[in-house]
């Protein structure tokens, strides 16, 4: 019973360990402009961002550089009285709890230059738009053919709730079976004993 707990212990912190976390970023803002739509990880074995992702009518900005963009600006530390983490951690804090901080913003445009050309921008600010920029990225799209058009806002990031790891899962249940039958067996072996 004991190697059984330990498996279980085990197995069940090897699941739940996930240093990965995936967040939706929720934006907030002007209207009837297109809303912005947004996702990161954050790997907490490195306390770093990994692929943020933002798209804004229409248009896809560089993740490999947005996620750059934010990393880089963690090593400054942001005067936000509630936040207690420090680099990529206190941008995480700051992002998923905006009221430490003002509140943090988000902006975004579209400028037609004819010919079918359109440039997109993105910025993301900690602190209100008057606050820190940690992200400015651009993206010019071939064949697009919006109206120039600005939206901004607020922005918040929820973490999505990892499901548990199948591996781990399938390896508990399999030892909890096999001790199952195994005292299935020996109460069957008492039982047929003891009525003789």
């Amino acid at each position: 019973m004991k190697t059984l707990s330990f498996l279980v212990l085990f197995f069940t912190a090897a699941g739940s360990a996930h240093a990965v976390q995936l967040y939706t970023l929720d934006f907030g803002g002007s209207f009837p402009y297109p809303e912005a739509a947004g996702s990161f990880e954050f790997d907490s074995s490195t306390d770093q961002f990994v692929n943020f992702n933002v798209s804004w009518n229409g248009a896809v900005f560089d993740s490999m550089s947005m996620t750059q963009e934010i990393n880089d600006y963690s090593s400054a530390h942001f005067s936000c009285p509630g936040a207690s983490g420090t680099g990529e951690l206190e941008i995480l804090e700051i992002l998923t709890q905006p009221q430490l901080c003002e509140y943090n913003a988000w902006a975004a445009y579209s400028e037609g230059f004819g010919g079918g050309t359109e440039l997109f921008g993105f910025q993301l600010y900690l602190g209100g738009l008057d606050g820190v920029e940690v992200i400015d990225n651009e993206v010019v799209l071939q064949g697009s053919t919006s109206p120039s058009v600005g939206a901004n806002g607020g922005v918040t990031a929820f973490d999505i709730a990892p499901e548990p790891a199948p591996l781990p899962l399938c390896l508990v249940g399999g030892a909890l079976l096999a001790c199952k039958r195994r005292k299935s067996a020996a109460n069957y072996k008492a039982s047929s004993t003891s009525c003789q």
